[in-house]
């Protein structure tokens, strides 16, 4: 729990106008602090990428299988997975704009309910892509909602216009609506999304959690570029990483069951150890000094806690995911002004140089992730 002034200054923090200046803090600037906060069962609720960084490692070319595949997969992120599917040419097509021209891209929720906010260089060109979609005969303006779009009934599955090429169709044929707040444009499954964004008073940027995450962040990150990343909760950190089935459907007929058992008792008692409970995190896929790198940073009370954190989640790391990471290292870095005592801690994989633009630190994590495995590093346990 935090105590006293701490809690206080979570509860009064704001970021001054210095912190929207990264693709990163601009995307969080559109999403709610809710879609964070809140997240308590879900524990990647937001995906941020920055596309200008992401189409300079492909030497400008967004279209480049590799830099695709590099690509985090944000499930139900319609126009990310056309891009990441096919290319960007439907984009380009439809919008008269290209991906690599957008300043940020930020995705919540889950699916159904996904809704991604992309950053241009003005509200004349959000305006520019509605004119021009306005001109295609499906989509039609939405009644009571001003400078909104969409294309059929909102969450209906339509499997018949169901299109991998195009990013104005859900994965299941479903409609897309879209609109505009000022610089972003939104693409949501429903017109409701873009009348809450438009009425956001406290976005995700303004909870100290994910600015000191961000901090620590920017701090190694200076050395290279931030491709793309997703803040995660504590729920991450809860990752057991460990079934004794996996050793148990190894058994055979015969088998010494007193060593099978005290393999198990060794594997449970390895996972228990871990870092100390944090607030929450971000964890990036970045280039640092011309090599992939995986970015963890976790938000904490104090920065004698940071600093011990950031240490044991290291070991945790270069012990139990030894590959594919050549470099692990630690440190911390102070929160951000008007937050008390809060710290991030640091740790960062550095892979091998490579000749592709392959990520196998990022993938290896995603894929863990997703199969239910959880991360050393951010496993949340006894010291």
């Amino acid at each position: 729990m935090l105590k006293g002034s701490c809690f206080a200054a979570l509860l009064a923090f704001a970021p001054s106008a210095a912190l929207a200046d990264s693709a990163f803090r601009a995307g969080l600037a559109q999403i709610p602090a809710e879609a964070y906060e809140e997240a308590s069962s879900f524990p990647l609720p937001i995906y941020l990428a920055d596309p200008r960084a992401l189409a300079e490692l492909s030497g400008g070319d967004l279209a480049a299988q590799g830099i695709r595949m590099r690509a985090f997969f944000p499930i139900g992120a319609g126009f990310w997975e056309v891009w990441r599917q096919t290319g960007a040419e439907a984009w380009r097509a439809t919008t008269g704009t290209d991906l690599k021209d957008l300043t940020f891209v930020a995705v919540m929720g889950q699916p159904p309910a996904v809704v991604s906010v992309l950053g241009m260089e003005s509200p004349e060109a959000v305006q520019g892509v509605l004119a021009r979609l306005a001109e295609r005969t499906e989509f039609e303006p939405v009644e009571g909602l001003e400078g909104a779009l969409i294309n059929g009934e909102p969450m209906k599955q339509d499997f018949a216009r169901r299109d991998p090429a195009d990013p104005w169709r859900g994965s299941l044929g479903q409609a897309v609506a879209v609109g505009g707040k000022g610089a972003a444009l939104i693409h949501a499954s429903a017109p409701e999304a873009i009348r809450f964004l438009r009425g956001v008073e406290r976005s995700a940027l303004e909870t100290p959690i994910l600015a000191t995450a961000l901090a620590g962040l920017e701090s190694v990150a200076g050395e290279g570029e931030a491709l793309q990343a997703s803040p995660f909760t504590p729920v991450l950190g809860l990752e057991s990483g460990f079934d004794p089935a996996e050793i148990l459907l190894r058994a055979r007929p015969g088998q010494d069951m007193a060593a099978l058992r005290a393999e198990i008792e060794a594997r449970m008692a390895e996972t228990t150890r871990g870092v100390p409970p944090y607030f929450g995190g971000l964890l990036a896929d970045a280039q640092i000094q011309g090599r992939p790198a995986l970015v963890v940073a976790l938000a904490y009370p104090d920065c004698g806690t940071a600093q011990a954190a950031a240490e044991a989640s290291a070991g945790l790391w270069r012990a139990e995911l030894p590959e594919p990471a050549a470099e692990v290292s630690a440190s911390h870095v102070e929160g951000v002004e008007g937050v008390e005592g809060l710290c991030a801690a640091v740790i960062l994989g550095l892979g091998e140089a490579r000749e592709d633009l392959a990520n196998p630190l990022a993938s290896a994590a995603l894929q863990r992730i997703m199969r239910g495995q959880g991360l050393p590093m951010l496993r949340i346990g006894a010291p």
